[in-house]
């Protein structure tokens, strides 16, 4: 068993999102979206803001500037996890990543020079969670 495997089981959803939170009523809501309740087929999918839950994996978690996005030291790397783009991974990426390359260091500037070998992955819908809150 590689030091990796967990990444194998994780999905990423909702439900594993370090940015939403389950209720009491047996709802979730989204604090990416102004903690709108999050439709259950939502839920399913996540969004591509998804920021892995600091619960579910391996490493040390750091203090981040942005209330959306988390710094994960990974391999000794500091790595930005929220919505991709120049200076953030996003969870897929990082989870199959890591999940892939089970005896290889993290280096986060392989995602600025090479695609990963993966089929490609449909991107979900955003999340339409404002709507939920609109008819409130």
């Amino acid at each position: 068993m590689g030091k990796n495997d967990w990444a194998k089981y994780l999905q990423i959803n909702c439900r594993t999102c370090a940015l939403s939170t389950p209720t009491p009523e047996s709802t979730w809501t989204c604090a990416r979206y102004g903690n709108a309740e999050i439709p259950f087929d939502a839920q399913l999918q996540g969004c591509a803001g998804h920021v892995l839950h600091p619960d579910l994996v391996p490493w040390k978690i750091h203090d981040s500037d942005d209330e959306f996005t988390a710094i994960y030291e990974i391999d000794g790397e500091m790595v930005r996890n929220g919505e991709a783009d120049g200076n953030v991974i996003g969870s897929r990426e990082i989870v199959e990543w890591t999940w892939k390359v089970q005896d290889e260091e993290f280096n986060p500037k392989d995602f600025e020079t090479q695609e990963l070998e993966q089929e490609p992955v449909q991107e979900p819908e955003p999340c339409n969670c404002a709507a939920t809150n609109s008819t409130q």
